[in-house]
């Protein structure tokens, strides 16, 4: 760690960091293309945990505290991070170990947001190997369930009209969920926003 113009530098991840977020505890969260996730004390402006689970690079975290009856610990703080290998990890912040793998999305997990029992998820390009070429695009919307650990809810993004993207599609750049919305932005050819009523 460093200190330059009042602001103070985390060392530590090998690429670059895609995303980052504060967790209940004060702790921050990142994730890079190292395919990482790291968890920071930053009054000590050092990394206390490294999270090793995904294959390639890390694009989104989001953090929750689960009430009780969480599958592994009440009041347990849970990260989440969605990743170019189009998965979700589920994460025990007081183990670092991932307790849940979610599967669903064909395309890189770009966004994840949680409300109470429920976590939202927008996937975007697949990519091939070389991070380059783009095979496909997965601009569903997904809904999952904490308590089962499943996909309860999809909804794919329309690709936009008279559109000349290819392959075919509308990524998800961000979301936010609220009670029973989910709040998108899109980076298709009209770079839209949509408001979705959950479970229609």
């Amino acid at each position: 760690a460093g200190a330059a113009g009042g602001a103070t530098t985390l060392e530590g991840h090998s690429a670059a960091v895609m995303c980052m977020c504060m967790s209940g505890r004060g702790q921050l969260v990142s994730g890079s293309v190292d395919h990482s996730v790291r968890i920071w004390d930053v009054a000590a402006a050092k990394a206390v945990s490294s999270l090793q689970a995904h294959s390639r690079s890390v694009h989104c975290v989001c953090t929750h505290e689960l009430d009780a009856g969480a599958p592994y610990g009440h009041g347990s703080d849970v990260v989440f991070s969605g990743s170019r290998d189009h998965s979700i990890k589920v994460w025990d912040l007081r183990t670092n170990k991932a307790v849940a793998d979610l599967r669903g999305h064909t395309g890189s997990v770009t966004c994840v947001g949680a409300y109470q029992w429920q976590l939202a998820s927008g996937a975007g390009f697949n990519r091939a190997m070389d991070n380059d070429t783009v095979l496909s695009v997965d601009s569903t919307i997904r809904l999952w369930d904490m308590r089962k650990m499943q996909s309860i809810w999809v909804k794919e993004v329309p690709a936009p009209p008279g559109g000349t993207a290819h392959p075919k599609g509308d990524p998800v750049l961000c979301l936010q969920l609220l009670h029973d919305k989910i709040l998108t932005s899109h980076g298709g050819k009209d770079w839209t926003a949509r408001v979705w009523q959950v479970g229609r």
